[in-house]
């Protein structure tokens, strides 16, 4: 984890040119239930995304088999971010319905917070713009006075609704509010660029589409 991350330091910085070794990965099933999500969120943060959907559909199916409810709304999270992720969006908006239904009733209130961005995001890929502000709405109601990295997440949902309306400029300054805010180390940004460098450009902006791209 650290070689990774001094890695991503690296990138960060600007020295995109120095190779990149990611250490190996423990082999799935060698680790315990609950270590299996850490793994999980590893892989969505390196860009594995079908690792990530593979594992994920692995995971929910265990906790199904041994009715885990409360862990199965933790593997849907990752299930549905990697159907989004795969343009699998019909698929994605069942399995967060689903997750957003058991963290409802198991009172998860973190894996809400993740549901709720994910489908803002599903719900602007559709151009259902009331769902997606709804949906972005609850991620903040849901995150009011918490320490989450959830609203950036929201932002981008957002963000990819105005793009896909053409306010362009609108789409940019909620790209930039999510990349430099609190919010800004949650992984769902690495997925985000490319609205992040198109809102620039179309804004007439590309000076500000540099660094995101």
């Amino acid at each position: 984890l650290v070689e990774s991350l001094q890695a991503v330091r690296r990138l960060q910085d600007g020295d995109t040119d120095v190779p990149v070794t990611v250490p190996a990965m423990p082999d799935p099933g060698s680790l315990p239930f609950l270590a299996r999500f850490s793994q999980l969120f590893f892989d969505f943060v390196r860009g594995d995304v079908p690792a990530v959907g593979r594992r994920a559909a692995d995971m929910a199916a265990e906790c199904r088999d041994a009715g885990i409810v409360g862990l199965l709304a933790y593997a849907l999270v990752y299930l549905a971010t990697a159907q989004l992720l795969h343009g699998e969006f019909l698929d994605a908006i069942a399995t967060a319905e689903e997750g957003l239904r058991i963290a409802a009733d198991t009172g998860q209130t973190h894996v809400t917070r993740e549901l709720a961005s994910t489908a803002a995001a599903l719900a602007a890929i559709t151009g259902d713009e009331e769902a997606c502000r709804a949906r972005a709405a609850q991620v903040r109601e849901l995150s009011a006075g918490v320490q989450t990295l959830a609203p950036a997440g929201a932002d981008c949902a957002l963000a990819m609704l105005d793009l896909g309306c053409g306010r362009y400029q609108s789409a940019l300054d909620r790209m930039r509010a999510a990349t430099s805010g609190p919010a800004r180390h949650n992984p769902d940004l690495l997925y985000a660029y490319p609205v992040h460098v198109e809102a620039a450009v179309r804004a007439g902006r590309t000076d500000l589409a540099v660094r995101p791209l």
